[in-house]
């Protein structure tokens, strides 16, 4: 029987193994980077539109110690009990006060410019003053007619507040990042 024979290196060979040896570096990089710092969610239910719609999935940082007014958020709330990860816009930083009447967001006693594209929620019903306490947030959905928010369950701890949306990645046709 005949020892197996090596097939010989050739020069330009040598080249394409090093960019396949950067490529797969490359690549495991960024897939661990992202892995390490995003996390992507499915959107479920249409409180978020028309920003992010039912099945949208959204890349959503790990972590965010200090959100800003108009961010959208990924959280937990209690429901029933129970704790539920959503997806709402931060209207109200700790400190603020927060009065709604109908469809206008108040805060400090000037009007919210977060988000003007809302779904409208209510007639013209003038809301008690909310102080949103210094380590939480006062977060409400885009649409408000159908929104689970601080207008339930009053401000959210800024424990309960785990990323804030990047981007949406899918459907790819709806692909943008968050401002």
């Amino acid at each position: 029987m005949r020892a197996p024979e090596f097939i010989a290196w050739r020069e330009r060979d040598r080249k394409y193994l090093a960019l396949t040896l950067v490529l797969a570096f490359t690549l495991g990089l960024v897939v661990g980077t992202l892995y390490i710092v995003f996390t992507t969610v499915r959107v479920d239910g249409d409180s978020m539109a028309p920003t992010l719609l039912h099945e949208d999935r959204a890349l959503v940082t790990k972590g965010y110690p200090n959100p800003r007014r108009g961010d959208i958020v990924s959280l937990t709330l209690l429901d029933s009990g129970e704790r539920v990860g959503v997806l709402k816009r931060v209207v109200a930083l700790g400190g603020d006060t927060v009065t709604m009447l109908g469809d206008v967001v108040y805060v400090n006693g000037q009007r919210s410019a977060t988000n003007p594209d809302t779904t409208s929620w209510a007639s013209g019903a003038e809301s008690e003053p909310v102080i949103v306490p210094a380590d939480a947030v006062f977060v409400l959905g885009d649409n408000r007619a159908i929104s689970f928010d601080s207008r339930i369950v009053g401000p959210i701890p800024l424990a309960d507040v785990q990323g804030r949306v990047a981007a949406v990645i899918l459907p790819l046709g709806r692909f943008r990042v968050i401002d």
